[in-house]
């Protein structure tokens, strides 16, 4: 079966990158023959010009270390964009296509908005047109409502299955009826195809923090408490702290990396607690503003690990109970699975 998937693919985020790969390898190995539509990289974190004005912004400031890093960020999500089959266009001769996941239907950003034609399905000319564990993330009902097409374009999808309650409940209002949540496609296939591409970070026992923005002071001061109680070194991803050692380039090698060998996660992403629950480790996170990360906390039952929730919690109490989770993982697993192979015959 011929497949071509419509999703950001070549954004220079590691979970974007992981979903855009699980989903494909999925198919792959269900039999499916896979491509991506090309994707217009004008005003993405792919683009030269984007990357450009971030190095010369980090080489202004002194900061010729960080400059170094966003170069070879570029360069490595270069080479691993490039194994995908890019085409063109999605014409009759393709089965199916999938359009998801990730926040393709995110409204308030004006990637999207303007380039909601390719996300809801006016571009595809496949025999079937589906989407697949897709997100709005926080965009308001109201802002869908000025897109008077997408209406049309919702009804003549084949089928639709969202990521999340959240985009469930906007879908619903447009067409009046439920769609099915369906597992984002990083948890299709085994932590043990992730673990190929890990690499060694030359450090022992580490908490790894992999968040967007500052942390707050009470929680940094609770992440170094905990760190030097237990005798772990302290693995930054990105800026939300200084640790005893930041990776300033979001390397998707590096990522799954530091997911497999943390001895604790801290992270307020939406696929940092996939990885987190991908590779079972006991964490701390913050949902804080974001419905998806929210939504996927409740469904897994880790209310009580949301700082956001409970600023007084404690990251020595209340360990995540991988029994009860992974059993309801295999039981959404399922549900997924069986909505794909429908398209594909699996």
């Amino acid at each position: 079966m011929k497949v071509c998937i419509v999703t950001v693919y070549n954004s220079e985020n590691c979970g974007s990158y992981w979903q855009a790969f699980a989903l494909s390898s999925y198919l792959k190995q269900s039999g499916c023959e896979v491509s991506f539509m090309r994707r217009k990289i004008k005003g993405t974190s792919h683009s030269l010009v984007f990357v450009g004005r971030q190095t010369l912004k980090w080489i202004l400031k002194g900061k010729i270390t960080e400059a170094k890093s966003q170069i070879q960020q570029y360069l490595t999500f270069d080479k691993l964009i490039k194994k995908f089959k890019i085409v063109e266009e999605i014409d009759d001769t393709f089965d199916l296509c999938i359009i998801g996941s990730d926040t393709l239907w995110n409204l308030e950003d004006r990637y999207f908005e303007d380039n909601r034609a390719i996300f809801f399905g006016e571009k595809s000319k496949a025999q079937k047109t589906i989407t697949y564990a897709v997100s709005a993330a926080n965009t308001p009902y109201d802002v869908f409502r000025k897109h008077f097409e997408l209406l049309g374009d919702l009804k003549k999808m084949d089928a639709i299955a969202v990521r999340d309650k959240y985009t469930e409940s906007i879908v619903e209002k447009i067409l009046g009826k439920a769609t099915p949540i369906v597992v984002d496609p990083t948890l299709l296939i085994e932590k043990t195809e992730y673990e190929k591409y890990c690499v060694d970070l030359k450090t022992a026992s580490f908490l790894f923090v992999y968040y967007f923005g500052r942390i707050p002071e009470d929680l940094q001061n609770k992440i170094k408490c905990y760190a030097d109680l237990k005798k772990l070194k302290i693995v930054v991803m990105g800026h939300g702290m200084e640790g005893d050692y930041n990776f300033d380039a979001f390397l998707p090698t590096v990522f799954v990396s530091c997911f497999s060998k943390a001895d604790y996660v801290i992270t307020n992403t939406f696929h940092g607690v996939m990885f987190t629950l991908i590779f079972e480790k006991q964490a701390v996170f913050n949902s804080c503003g974001k419905e998806k990360v929210k939504d996927v906390m409740n469904e897994y039952g880790l209310n009580d690990r949301d700082y956001s929730e409970n600023v007084a919690i404690d990251l020595m109490d209340g360990d995540i109970d991988y029994d009860r989770v992974r059993v309801k993982l295999n039981e959404n697993r399922l549900v997924a699975k069986k909505y794909i192979n429908t398209f594909i015959g699996g």
